[in-house]
């Protein structure tokens, strides 16, 4: 086993024995950008519409999605009727017109972590269970490595927020692809 192959094994344990985020692991031009524009992101987390279309997600979510699974939802055309229910919603289309232009890609969530809103149609249709949504539910801002998008195709990194009821507290989350292009030009 060479030392490479090694510390690949290793390194997971090292950063979970010492507590480290995925922020450790982060590139600091990066970083750098990614606090720049944080502010700015952080003004979606009590926007009052995208609270309000989390709540109403959590009380009441719509009947025509109960049965999605991301398998189904994997499977699915951006066009077909599961999707325009969200992409033609009031919430989605907010995320459009208000999408910074550092942002590839926005999705917001429900505490069970089936989405509420998104600019595109994402790969999963739930993130309960992964880190991008359990961290912000537990009030923690959770940072991703750097990727290549399947859904956009942009490099980017992904940050991920709770979305914050008027006592701030985490009633969802909001994921956004940062285009590491954009963000490190800044």
């Amino acid at each position: 086993m060479n030392i490479i192959h090694k510390a690949s094994v290793l390194l997971p344990s090292i950063i979970l024995f010492f507590g480290l985020t995925a922020n450790a692991q982060v590139p600091s031009d990066i970083q750098a950008g990614i606090s720049k524009v944080t502010p700015e992101l952080l003004k979606f987390t009590t926007n009052k519409l995208i609270t309000s279309e989390v709540n109403k997600a959590n009380t009441s979510p719509p009947v025509e999605l109960s049965s999605m699974t991301n398998e189904k939802w994997k499977n699915l055309s951006i066009l077909s009727p599961e999707a325009k229910l969200i992409t033609k919603g009031e919430l989605s289309q907010f995320l459009v017109k208000n999408r910074p232009a550092f942002v590839s890609e926005i999705f917001v969530s429900a505490k069970n972590g089936t989405k509420v809103g998104f600019l595109t149609k994402p790969t999963s249709w739930s993130h309960l269970g992964t880190s991008k949504h359990d961290q912000p539910m537990q009030g923690k801002d959770w940072t991703g490595e750097v990727e290549l998008d399947e859904s956009t195709g942009i490099n980017q990194i992904q940050v991920a927020f709770p979305v914050l009821d008027e006592n701030r507290k985490p009633i969802g989350s909001i994921v956004f692809g940062l285009d590491v292009s954009k963000i490190t030009a800044k």
